[in-house]
């Protein structure tokens, strides 16, 4: 039934575009995006196994945004979004693209690669240096449990429609369908059981009281096991669930965020909860964050905490691994497009079950990090 829905609006807009379009001026795209530069300086011997970690790293952060629109005769506003993105060693790989219809009574519809309608409807908490949800951090300071930190939904670039009603009231209101990862470019193919589907569905609501800014979002995401949702193989681990098998289930979130800002001072936080994390029946994972960030002129400063806490099976035994995570930054505006940014990051795991003495997913790892950023 969704995906009728969704050709049936699909086919709709697209008669829409096809009535006194001649008249419009032809697109013409737009160039930015951004440069960043990072070196720091790195801690992560602690218990990580003695691994021994370089102590000085750097690293780069590359995108270039091509973007455009036109506003047709009937009224409607087609674009086109193509993001190019270098990053760690990966030349010229595409992040986002998609064309965009937007209709000031109906709203926009999206299709193409992109992340999630939830992506674009979270508040969380906006760091000045090397961000929060799985930011630049992680490459110095190792997180020895590899789970993610983040309280946004899934934020993978994948083949998706997408549809976002109009701003009623401070209300907006979104849902997606598609993709996870894009293994198969340009198409949505249900018949891969490599493919991950993706539902989300969020509503946010913003609002100014004399100065005061707050916002609120509830976000809901669906991952649909591609071709697998259901079955199971047989398990070689005493006392797992459903009589021996171990099966392979949808994984369901929700996740709430807020932001309250008043000249300069931002208060966030959000909440993820998950349950059958990775597919996983059973395995069930929480996480939150919380953070203060301050602007003034041209400098800017925040402080921000993240915990997270997942079962390491699906198992009734099942034990907790956490990963907590403590980040201070601050940033000074050189000029117009150009940021000198700087963190301090501690990132603390444990894993429930392993109490060897070398434990290699265990550690208190820090980082000093300073970086340039430049916008185009």
């Amino acid at each position: 039934m969704i995906k009728l829905l969704l050709g049936t609006a699909a086919l709709s807009v697209m008669s829409l575009i096809s009535v006194g379009a001649n008249a419009a001026d032809p697109i013409k795209l737009s160039f930015s995006g951004f440069m960043e530069q990072w070196v720091g300086y790195s801690d992560n011997e602690g218990d990580n196994g003695a691994a021994n970690y370089s102590e000085v790293g750097t690293f780069s952060d590359v995108e270039l945004f091509m973007k455009g629109s036109t506003r047709l005769d009937n009224g409607l506003t087609v674009g086109v979004n193509f993001e190019i993105e270098r990053s760690g060693g990966a030349d010229g790989v595409s992040d986002e693209s998609y064309v965009s219809v937007t209709s000031d009574a109906l709203g926009t519809l999206k299709v193409g690669s992109t992340m999630g309608v939830s992506y674009g409807l979270s508040n969380h908490h906006w760091d000045v240096g090397a961000l929060m949800d799985d930011g630049v951090h992680q490459l110095f300071a190792v997180n020895a449990l590899g789970d993610e930190i983040d309280t946004t939904h899934n934020t993978s670039d994948g083949h998706k429609v997408i549809y976002l009603s109009p701003n009623l009231g401070g209300v907006q209101a979104g849902f997606s369908y598609g993709l996870i990862n894009e293994t198969n470019v340009g198409s949505v193919d249900t018949l891969d059981t490599n493919n991950d589907l993706q539902y989300n569905a969020g509503i946010v609501y913003s609002a100014d009281y004399d100065g005061l800014s707050v916002n609120v979002d509830v976000n809901y995401e669906l991952i649909e096991d591609g071709g697998l949702t259901g079955g199971g193989v047989a398990s070689t681990t005493a006392g797992s669930e459903t009589d021996g098998t171990d099966q392979v289930k949808n994984e369901e979130s929700w996740r709430a965020g807020f932001t309250v800002a008043q000249q300069g001072l931002t208060v966030s936080a959000s909440y993820l909860e998950t349950d059958n994390k990775g597919t996983v029946t059973g395995k069930d994972s929480t996480a939150w964050e919380a953070g203060v960030t301050y602007k003034t002129g041209p400098y800017g400063f925040s402080v921000g905490y993240f915990n997270r806490a997942t079962e390491d099976s699906g198992l009734s035994t099942a034990l907790e691994d956490t990963t907590d995570m403590y980040l201070v930054s601050a940033s000074y505006n050189l000029g117009p497009g150009v940021t000198l940014a700087g963190s301090i990051v501690t990132i603390e795991t444990d894993d429930a079950s392993d109490s060897s003495p070398n434990q290699t997913d265990e550690g208190s790892n820090w980082a000093l990090i300073t970086g340039l950023k430049v916008h185009f």
